[in-house]
């Protein structure tokens, strides 16, 4: 009797977990709550700045982010509608660390007293999600961010930063273009 009692509690419990295991990959393969936002295609990022680096690093990482984020999915070809058009307009590089880079024994000399050793790159992109009828495009702009340290080598670490900053602007893009309302799986 004791027997049958404890079976029967496992056996309950046991289908309580599959049943909430299947409900959760469920809901997990079925993607946003929302549904799905489709966008045809990505056009060719236009850049307006002198980094070609920067336009290159923004198309890789606008297709990934939409490859690979919920709620938005990439349906491919030249032109397909809706089309995403992006556009770089500024690639702006500021300091945001600077060090003392003088001895103690000329601490009362005032030239060049501190370089810049951590740099922000902020990559300034404007983005446009062209549909059939104009009444459902949507437009926006992004800031992505990219630190660059002092390096002996500029050139290696500012490409880094770009792509990090580009990778940035992508999330910002994908985010705010999920939110839009779905238009089927």
């Amino acid at each position: 009797m004791i027997f049958r009692h404890n079976f029967k509690v496992l056996s309950h419990a046991a289908l309580l977990v599959a049943v909430l295991l299947l409900a959760s990959c469920a809901s997990y393969h079925a993607g946003a709550p929302g549904g799905t936002v489709a966008i045809g295609s990505i056009a060719t990022v236009q850049n307006d700045t002198p980094e070609p680096e920067a336009s290159t690093a923004l198309q890789k990482a606008l297709r990934a982010h939409f490859q690979s984020r919920p709620g938005v999915s990439l349906k491919g070809g030249e032109s397909v509608r809706p089309i995403l058009r992006t556009r770089v307009v500024e690639v702006r590089n500021s300091s945001l660390a600077r060090a003392e880079v003088r001895n103690s024994k000329d601490r009362d000399r005032s030239d060049n007293a501190y370089q810049g050793v951590l740099f922000r790159i902020d990559l300034t992109v404007e983005y446009r999600l062209e549909n059939q009828d104009s009444a459902q495009e949507r437009t926006g702009r992004v800031t992505g961010r990219g630190d660059l340290p002092l390096m002996h080598d500029r050139n290696l670490p500012l490409q880094n930063a770009i792509r990090a900053a580009a990778n940035d602007a992508a999330r910002q893009i994908a985010e705010e273009l999920s939110d839009l309302p779905a238009t089927g799986k």
